[in-house]
C-alpha cells in the first residue's frame, strides 16, 4: 500500500491556467466545461478580472471517473471544515463539497 503524507498548506496553491485545464481534462472521458468567472470571461472574449482560480464542472455521476484519471497524476485533497482531507477513492462528494472543494496537488510542489 503507498504511503501519502497529506499536505496541511492550503494556502501554497497554484491556479492552472484555463489551457492547462483544457488539456488535462481533454483526456478525461466526463461531461465537463469550465464555470465562475472564467466562463463569463470565454463567453465576452476578453478576462475582466485577475482569478485566483478556475472553476471546472463535471456531471456528479461522473466525478469517480474524473477521479480515476486525475488520481493517476495528482495527489487530490478535498476540504471539509476548513481543513484539507485526502480525497480516496470510495469518497462519493456529496453536491455541496464538489463546487470549490478540491484541490489536486504535485508530490513536492505548490497546489495545482
Amino acid at each position: 500500500m503507498r504511503r501519502i503524507t497529506l499536505r496541511t498548506d492550503i494556502n501554497n496553491w497554484v491556479t492552472l491556467t484555463v489551457p492547462e485545464i483544457c488539456t488535462v481534462f481533454s483526456e478525461i472521458p466526463v461531461t465537463w466545461c469550465i464555470a465562475g468567472g472564467w466562463a463569463l470571461d470565454l463567453y465576452v472574449g476578453k478576462q475582466s478580472r485577475k482569478h485566483d482560480d478556475v472553476d471546472v464542472i463535471i456531471l456528479r455521476e461522473e466525478q469517480l471517473t474524473a477521479f480515476q484519471y486525475l488520481s493517476k497524476d495528482w495527489t487530490l485533497y478535498k476540504t471539509e471544515n476548513g481543513t484539507l482531507a485526502h480525497w480516496k477513492k470510495e469518497n462519493f462528494l456529496p453536491l455541496q463539497m464538489i463546487y470549490g472543494s478540491v484541490k489536486i496537488a504535485t508530490p513536492h510542489g505548490p497546489f495545482k
